[in-house]
């Protein structure tokens, strides 16, 4: 074997690309659908955020102003400093708690202290809320609250039926403007829960729906995009088989030009000598029109240039065919080819005919490259989930040209023989390339050769 090759012109996965060739529009309906999916919901979550604190925030703002007029009108604010008059604050705390959708009301001194509630056992306590501390710091505080989640001390004794409610925490000022107190203030503002409710499930809805609309628009578009290059592919291929056609005229040259010489040898023995051995001569010529008949049959195939990756392949029915087709020629140059195959090989993906083709070709280059004789195994082993088939020879070896050729591909016409195209090799890659294989080549630790094909079991 002594054909310009790369020395390892193919991986598993390389092989593995090959066989799973990237889908535009899959990839994109996977990416796209879980980014857009990604970027409604985090839209949806901020924006009913906003809304529920935005309406929250201008009631609680009403409602501090309400307050303290209350307070500025009744002269409740001194009493959060000098008690001293209860029936101002009672008054004060009344109106409070009587404010539509009111339910419950605790007045917090400057000390923290419950200074009044409509729940009696809560005044006098002094309950650890942050709340609170931040109301006498000045500021407003407003959420949406639930008995069962809160589990508050303040919520002791809650009206029954009430679950939802608006919880305020409002600092009274004195006529400096300083904070004496805090105003808790329950409230069940049904049309503002309601408000807020719609609101978020129309964010919600808009957020998916805009979202879905976008990923359709966006799936149509690229989906039109993958036809485009579907065609475009469809050209190519036309286009490939244009160009295709020198390289098999080509082959054909390399296909029947062993078997011409054979022919013309054997014809000039039987001219020379009509009658000695002239039956022998005979099938010898009889069986290289054969061989030629199916050389061109099968570049027949090749020129189709389908895919044959999706077929399956008997591996050692492929393999006892290439050494058929070239035992006559071996024994006549006194060549021994042994084959090893396991019992039982898997079926491998690719076209028999084809990966016959390729075998035959391997067997060629290292008839070729023992001149002299020698010998010629053929074996076969699993490897994971592919089966590696090898040919070795006994000749010389590639030389360090053909081991490591640029860019680790079979050009072709570029050969390291004295004679011969440099085709074989480069034919034979494309064979694989259509069957899903790779084919490495080295030499061997104890001489010669060694080409490996590498298959693609069948699932």
């Amino acid at each position: 074997m002594v054909e310009n090759a790369t020395g390892g012109a193919g991986s598993k996965a390389d092989m593995a690309r090959r066989s799973q060739p990237f889908s535009l529009l899959r990839s994109f309906s996977i990416l796209s659908f879980l980014s857009l999916s990604a970027v409604s919901v985090a839209s949806a979550l901020v924006l009913s955020w906003f809304l529920e604190t935005h309406l929250l925030q201008r009631e609680g703002v009403v409602m501090m102003q309400l307050v303290q007029s209350m307070a500025d009108a009744e002269g409740a604010a001194g009493y959060f400093d000098k008690p001293d008059d209860a029936a101002v604050i009672e008054r004060f705390a009344r109106q409070i708690v009587n404010t539509p959708d009111g339910v419950r009301a605790n007045l917090y001194d400057q000390k923290g202290k419950i200074v009044w509630s409509s729940e009696p056992l809560l005044i006098d306590e002094n309950l650890e809320n942050e709340d609170v501390e931040a109301s006498l710091a000045g500021n407003l505080s407003v959420e949406i609250g639930s008995v069962d989640e809160e589990k508050k001390a303040e919520h002791i004794h809650w009206p029954p039926g009430i679950d939802k409610f608006v919880e305020y925490y409002i600092p009274v000022r004195s006529g400096e403007g300083s904070v004496v107190g805090v105003v808790e203030l329950y409230k069940t503002p049904q049309a503002l829960i309601d408000m807020i409710r719609d609101g978020t499930r129309l964010i919600w809805v808009g957020a998916l729906l805009g979202g879905a609309f976008v990923y359709l628009v966006q799936f149509w578009i690229v989906r039109r995009g993958a036809a485009l290059i579907r065609r475009q592919q469809a050209a190519l291929i036309d286009t490939e088989k244009m160009a295709v056609m020198g390289e098999i005229a080509a082959a054909v040259v390399h296909g029947v030009r062993n078997p011409l010489a054979a022919i013309r040898s054997c014809s000039e023995l039987i001219r020379d000598d009509p009658t000695d051995g002239a039956r022998e001569l005979s099938q010898d010529i009889i069986a290289e029109v054969d061989l030629l008949e199916r050389s061109v049959r099968d570049l027949l195939v090749i020129s189709s240039l389908r895919p044959d990756a999706e077929r399956n392949a008997d591996i050692a029915s492929v393999v006892d065919r290439a050494v058929a087709d070239a035992a006559r020629r071996l024994k006549r140059a006194g060549i021994a080819i042994d084959v090893e195959l396991p019992p039982s090989l898997p079926p491998v993906r690719g076209n028999p005919e084809l990966l016959a083709k390729v075998v035959s070709t391997l067997i060629a280059n290292a008839h070729e490259a023992m001149p002299s004789g020698g010998r010629i195994t053929v074996a076969a082993e699993l490897q994971g989930r592919d089966l590696a088939v090898s040919v070795r020879d006994t000749g010389s070896g590639l030389s360090k040209t053909a081991s490591a050729p640029e860019k680790g591909e079979f050009k072709p016409f570029a050969t390291g023989k004295r004679t011969g195209l440099g085709l074989g090799l480069f034919l034979a890659q494309r064979l694989l390339d259509r069957c899903g294989g790779t084919l490495a080549l080295e030499n061997a630790a104890t001489g010669g050769a060694t080409a490996t094909l590498r298959l693609q079991r069948a699932s």
